[in-house]
């Protein structure tokens, strides 16, 4: 895909990795969690692991695409789950309508407030990608 920042300004952040959880010292007293692969600090770890996978492979690089939508004048190869989340997606792929059947989809954008850097934050949103920004504009205090 064209046009988006580089990867890794986008790709949801590893968590950082304490050293109470790479210990490999059986019986940690300091922590009783870390030989356990359910601990919070784990399943953490490897929900970021494949946020960042998923984000990469899947948005930034199209691996496994199985929908191609056409806006602004660019492509994106894209995956119906993912895209499914959003009402507008999820109604165009799996309603009544001729994009159902469709491998690649003309989408026109009439709205003078949809932009496209605001489409492909909406995108990347979908896939797990965030930016400082963004979270900023949704913190209210």
């Amino acid at each position: 895909m064209t046009g988006l920042l580089p990867p890794t300004s986008l790709l949801p952040p590893l968590l950082p990795t304490s050293s109470a959880t790479t210990s490999s010292t059986s019986g940690n007293a300091s922590n009783p969690h870390h030989d356990d692969p359910t601990a919070p600090n784990l399943i953490l770890q490897q929900m970021a692991s494949l946020a960042r996978h998923i984000a990469f492979q899947g948005f930034i690089q199209g691996t496994g695409a199985d929908i191609v939508l056409c806006a602004f004048g660019k492509t994106y190869r894209l995956h119906r789950l993912i895209l499914a989340q959003s009402p507008f997606f999820d109604s165009m792929m799996h309603g009544p309508w001729k994009e159902r059947a469709q491998t690649q989809i003309e989408l026109t954008l009439d709205d003078p407030n949809i932009t496209l850097e605001g489409f492909e934050i909406a995108l990347g949103r979908m896939y797990g990608i965030w930016t400082v920004e963004a979270d900023d504009d949704h913190l209210a205090y």
